[in-house]
This record gives structure tokens, C-alpha cells and sequence, in this order.
């Protein structure tokens, strides 16, 4: 009797959390657009040019001589 209440609660709980992921899937879709948004805005008004690097240190520039990981 345990085992099968066991059960039926445990479905209920997966079945509950899976109708409700929904809502949260979407809002994060939406927050992850603005973003998107955010970052093409900000390309455009600088013209997508890359930050200057030639004030980091050496240590924190890529090597064009190692291989990138990606």
C-alpha cells in the first residue's frame, strides 16, 4: 500500500512541476530576448568594434600562438 501511494504522489508532484515549468520557460525566454535586444542595440550604436585590449596585461591577452579550447 506504501509503494503504490508512494507512486501516485510522486507522479502528482513530477506532473505539477512539468505544467508549471511552462510559465517559468517562457518568462526566461522573455528575459533572455531583452538581453538580445540589449546586446544588438549596443553592438550597433558602437558599430560592433571590440573593445581596445592594448591596455590589459600581457598575461590576461590571448596568445595568437595557443590554440583556443572553443
Amino acid at each position: 500500500m506504501k509503494s503504490s501511494s508512494l507512486a501516485i504522489l510522486s507522479l502528482a508532484a513530477i506532473s505539477t512541476a512539468l505544467t508549471s515549468s511552462c510559465a517559468t520557460t517562457k518568462g526566461f525566454g522573455q528575459d533572455l530576448q531583452k538581453v538580445g535586444n540589449r546586446l544588438e542595440s549596443r553592438a550597433n550604436e558602437t558599430g560592433g568594434a571590440e573593445p581596445d585590449r592594448s591596455s590589459a596585461p600581457a598575461s590576461s591577452r590571448p596568445s595568437s600562438s595557443t590554440p583556443s579550447a572553443y
